[in-house]
């Protein structure tokens, strides 16, 4: 059974929506007592209602359920909705779901505004805590991972600097292993020393990073790298595979339309660095993003993406990622004081609890009722509100929705410390 049909399913069974449509007069009063009664707070009863009202009524007539409408108002509708929706969002991007076959183009939706602008704001703060009670926890993490790395590729935008720098927090140093680039391909190789070198023929080599590089037969090399190309040829914290030769194999693409978007420069320094903005927490959870990441399509003034032009998983099999997946306490965390750990599901954030960061959010599903894991959790973030109070934040924080003109979606519980 597919994904559509499930919904249809849903909505079949539901004695609420049938008794709402028969109610209705039209499909506008429809709209306005579903989003009263909080209808469109299950993300798939939204993405089935919010299509063109064409296909929505003629799906609805196929399993029994008509409303009394006629072309004029389902124009009104139409064009009522793009109004408010261009007003308050008209700074975001456009979307559509792909695997519900939703072939026009809408304006964002405000609880996915909501969420991308909450993972934006984490990113900003130097220490904070988000417990957050949802009708769903996959979608908004994927929506929150999205902020995350938008506010992360906005701050290396504004640098404007014209190399990379070793910069605050980024622990690299003696001894850590990175792949160097030669004539010959990557190479592993094993850094000796950063430091200035006083016979540089110009300030802006320094500092060098030294490298002692693997050569055929055990045998190895040293390099000095000037800082104008560690860019090109070093990679952080990087994912190869390793071959009979000192030569390694290491895939360091990234998509097309975040070259466009971020510029060749920025993507060198992204593919250097090889920095993880999250730690992604839970068990399952890379499968249950998979399931759903190709359903959004979105579209701003540079052409189409999707999110996998921005979500870079540690599993993906490239060597730059940016999202470091953790679904054990055998995975190792990426540790750096901009890092943010998302646990998703109350389970993670019991048993995992030892990933947490200076920044934390916590996502749970209403709707998996795993009662003594959740009231555990709640008794836990109970506690650590009455530690580490701090009123600012959540005052901070509603400032910085009202200012981007988006609210806290209906029938969410946020608590910010």
């Amino acid at each position: 059974m597919g994904y559509k049909t499930n919904i249809m399913e849903k909505i079949r069974k539901n004695k609420e929506i049938k008794q709402l449509i028969n109610q209705s007069k039209d499909l506008d009063s429809f709209f306005k007592e579903a989003e009263k009664i909080g209808l469109f707070n299950d993300f798939s009863l939204l993405t089935f209602f919010y299509r063109p009202p064409s296909i929505v009524i003629d799906e609805l007539l196929s399993m029994g359920m008509q409303f009394n409408v006629n072309n004029n108002t389902i124009k009104t509708i139409n064009n009522e909705q793009e109004l408010i929706i261009e007003e308050e969002y008209s700074n975001l991007t456009e979307y559509r779901i792909i695997n519900m076959m939703r072939t026009e183009w809408a304006q964002i939706e405000s609880w996915m505004a909501f969420f991308i602008k909450l993972g934006e704001f984490v990113r900003k703060q130097s220490n904070i805590n988000v417990y957050i009670n949802y009708i769903d926890d996959v979608i908004p993490t994927l929506f929150i991972s999205l902020g995350v790395i938008y506010a992360a590729l906005s701050e290396l935008s504004n640098e404007n600097k014209e190399v990379v720098e070793i910069e605050d927090g980024l622990e690299v140093g003696p001894g850590d292993e990175v792949a160097y680039l030669d004539g010959n391909g990557w190479r592993r190789a094993t850094i000796i020393a950063i430091e200035k070198d006083d016979n540089a023929y110009s300030e802006r080599f320094n500092p060098y990073i030294r490298l002692q590089v693997e050569r055929a037969k055990g045998n190895g090399t040293l390099e000095s790298v000037p800082r104008t190309l560690w860019s090109k040829k070093i990679r952080m914290s990087a994912n190869y595979k390793k071959t009979s030769g000192s030569v390694v194999r290491l895939n360091d693409d990234l998509s097309e339309n975040l070259i466009k978007r971020c510029g060749n420069d920025i993507c060198e320094k992204l593919k250097f660095y090889n920095e993880k903005y999250i730690n992604l927490i839970g068990s399952g959870i890379e499968k249950n993003i998979e399931e759903i990441i190709d359903f959004f399509k979105f579209r701003d003034k540079y052409g189409e993406y999707t999110m996998k032009d921005y979500i870079y998983f540690s599993e993906r099999g490239l060597n730059y990622s940016n999202v470091n997946i953790i679904k054990s306490d055998k995975f190792e965390p990426y540790n750096s004081e901009e890092v943010v750990s998302v646990f998703v599901g109350s389970s993670s954030a019991l048993n995992l609890n030892q990933y947490k960061t200076l920044k934390n959010i916590y996502i749970i599903n209403r709707k998996r009722l795993n009662l003594l894991n959740n009231e555990v959790l709640e008794t836990q973030v109970s506690q650590e509100m009455v530690n580490q109070k701090n009123d600012k934040l959540y005052s901070e924080l509603q400032i910085f929705l009202e200012n981007h003109g988006v609210k806290v979606p209906k029938g969410c519980e946020l608590i910010v410390y």
